[in-house]
């Protein structure tokens, strides 16, 4: 096999894995879109070192119609927000009851940077490597 295809393997394997992760990313921004913003509270005082969440930080919230809910994320952040601390959170008015922190890790938007990230550095990386490789056969 030629460098020049082990080199598009490669970058093409790379590139799928930024795009899976841009897509979790763009998939979690787009379902909360219409969702409504409102302040919560984490609550969670599991464990934890120095009453730092516990991983999966729980979070409260009231809706439109002034009733609380709780929630534990499904996303892990362990330097998230400590208990006691106010965030936005995100709600679905037509089911209250789902809702999520708004932060930069919670809403997904760090998977749009990591997936960016990833598609960068790979194409810059394909190109260079492409062209060393380009001109080192035009030298043979």
């Amino acid at each position: 096999m030629s460098p020049l295809a082990v080199l598009a393997i490669i970058a093409g394997s790379t590139l799928a894995l930024a795009a899976i992760f841009w897509l979790i990313g763009f998939t979690r921004l787009r379902r909360t879109r219409d969702w409504t913003r409102t302040r919560g509270m984490v609550v969670n005082h599991r464990g934890g070192l120095d009453g730092w969440a516990e991983g999966y930080p729980t979070f409260q919230w009231y809706d439109h119609f002034g009733r609380r809910h709780q929630r534990t994320s499904m996303v892990h952040a362990s330097l998230g927000p400590r208990p006691g601390t106010p965030v936005d959170v995100l709600y679905d008015p037509r089911r209250p009851e789902r809702g999520q922190m708004d932060t930069f890790v919670q809403s997904g938007r760090i998977f749009l940077v990591v997936g960016y990230v990833i598609a960068g550095i790979t194409t810059f990386g394909a190109v260079f490597a492409g062209w060393i490789l380009v001109s080192v056969r035009s030298m043979s």
